[in-house]
């Protein structure tokens, strides 16, 4: 008895290893359990109930989904696609830059023509 409460001081302490809180589940699930330490039953029963619910490997319950071949295909034709669009812009938008265009522009207000029309008339 005074093993199971020198136990229970270590486990509250945060000192005991594996093998005696095993050793607490145990005594705590198993037969008589005296009555002063009857309040620490059920919190070692649930933490059994949980460790035996859970100790199946999780892999089993949700397995991890494997890539697959159509996965890297359309991710290696999106991106060619995605490189293409941009080498198009960046091509076309060089060839604006290299195309002339008029900087220059004049504008003629109708005594500007006449002026003209009037010069050319005498040559």
């Amino acid at each position: 008895m005074k093993d199971i409460e020198m136990l229970l001081n270590k486990y509250f302490e945060g000192e005991t290893t594996s093998e005696e809180e095993r050793e607490l589940r145990h005594f705590f699930t198993g037969g008589l359990v005296p009555d002063h330490l009857q309040v620490y039953r059920p919190m070692f029963s649930y933490f059994e109930t949980e460790h035996t619910k859970f100790s199946e490997p999780i892999v089993e319950t949700f397995p991890l989904r494997k890539k697959t071949k159509t996965r890297r295909k359309y991710i290696t034709y999106s991106s060619g696609i995605a490189a293409v669009i941009l080498l198009l812009l960046g091509i076309t938008g060089t060839f604006r830059e290299l195309a002339p265009s008029p900087t220059n522009y004049v504008s003629l207000t109708e005594k500007d023509i006449q002026m003209l029309l009037s010069y050319a008339s005498r040559q």
